[in-house]
């Protein structure tokens, strides 16, 4: 779609329509200015060389071109086709229905119904809402667009917002972007994207995303999907990057595991949580899980000997629990005294 073009055959219709005009001792009736053309019934203008050729239509201003029935254009070099337009500004091309338009050089094409449009360069197809320069609604409906160089991407109910787009050189195979930096865009039945302009950097990605698994269906919804700096997550949060919990860093492996750790004063708790322990017999003692794992996990466990010849020894482990004994080993017996532990093991 090339805007300009569509504007320059528009003026060059006007020009044409405004050699064959009638004298200025020959305007209609409705001609407040004696300078304009007026072929529709019931229609008037006012200023210079207009041209009217649909009924009931006004236009007031210069060279503005009004076909169809119920238009009203103001300002300059409109060319409005269709009916029931409200047009305000220099050199819009509207047709369609029911669209009202304001700024410069916007278009509205014959499929085009009750758009709203302010601004510039902007080009449309539905009912939709759009503010800015040079956004694109080619298919979608319903579309509500806030910036420059946005595209709905066909989608009918999109909702994109943005305050600047990196991509301001348009071309014939790309002429719009559907996102950009520092947006927020809603693809109805397709998600939101709050994108940041740290994404142009290594990850031109960089933002909140949330889209619709691949099972929600109008029979059975599922949990959306949020990816952070990762557009097309696929897990409940898939995240590129470092993560931190409580200001924790999060360590992701080739496993979803889950640790526990403890400090003991043999049975007695000094640190950690998620477990009970108990002694059975001297330097022996029986760690229970409050959780149990998926499986049965990996222990490690180790004395703390102050000085002394001392070892630890895990026996029977299981998902829910562990024994742990305490051998002095110079001389092979169970001795109670202070010990740790670290337990993971698979969710």
């Amino acid at each position: 779609m090339n805007i300009g073009k569509r504007h320059f055959r528009g003026v060059l219709g006007f020009a044409a329509a405004a050699v064959c005009a009638l004298p200025p001792a020959f305007a209609a009736a409705g001609d407040l200015t004696g300078t304009n053309t007026i072929l529709g019934l019931y229609s008037s203008a006012n200023g210079y060389l207009n041209y009217l050729t649909g009924n009931q239509a006004f236009a007031s201003g210069q060279q503005n071109n009004v076909g169809g029935n119920f238009n009203s254009a103001y300002g300059y070099g409109h060319v409005v086709a269709g009916d029931a337009h409200l047009v305000f500004g220099t050199q819009h091309n509207v047709s369609g229905g029911g669209n009202a338009v304001f700024g410069y050089q916007n278009f509205t094409d014959t499929p085009s119904l009750y758009n709203f449009v302010t601004g510039s360069f902007n080009a449309a197809n539905g009912a939709n809402a759009w503010i800015g320069g040079s956004n694109n609604v080619s298919t979608g409906n319903r579309s509500l667009l806030f910036g420059r160089f946005l595209d709905d991407n066909g989608s009918p109910g999109a909702v994109i917002f943005s305050d600047n787009n990196p991509f301001d050189v348009r071309t014939a195979g790309a002429p719009f972007t559907p996102a950009s930096e520092n947006s927020f865009s809603g693809l109805f039945d397709g998600g939101y994207a709050l994108r940041t302009n740290s994404g142009q950097g290594a990850n031109p990605d960089a933002g909140l995303y949330i889209v619709p698994t691949p099972a929600n269906t109008a029979a059975a919804s599922n949990p959306a999907f949020v990816g952070i700096n990762n557009p097309a997550p696929t897990a409940a949060l898939d995240v590129v990057g470092n993560a931190v919990v409580d200001g924790n860093s999060v360590v992701v492996g080739e496993e979803s595991l889950r640790t526990l750790r403890g400090n003991m004063s043999s049975a007695n708790i000094q640190a950690g949580s998620g477990f009970s322990a108990a002694q059975i017999a001297g330097g022996t003692y029986v760690i229970t899980f409050n959780t149990p794992f998926a499986s049965t996990p990996t222990v490690v466990a180790t004395a703390r000997t102050g000085g002394q010849p001392r070892v630890m020894e895990v026996d029977q482990v299981s998902a829910t629990q562990f024994t742990a004994l305490r051998i002095a080993s110079d001389t092979g017996s169970l001795i109670n005294g202070n010990w740790s532990f670290i337990v993971m093991g698979p969710r």
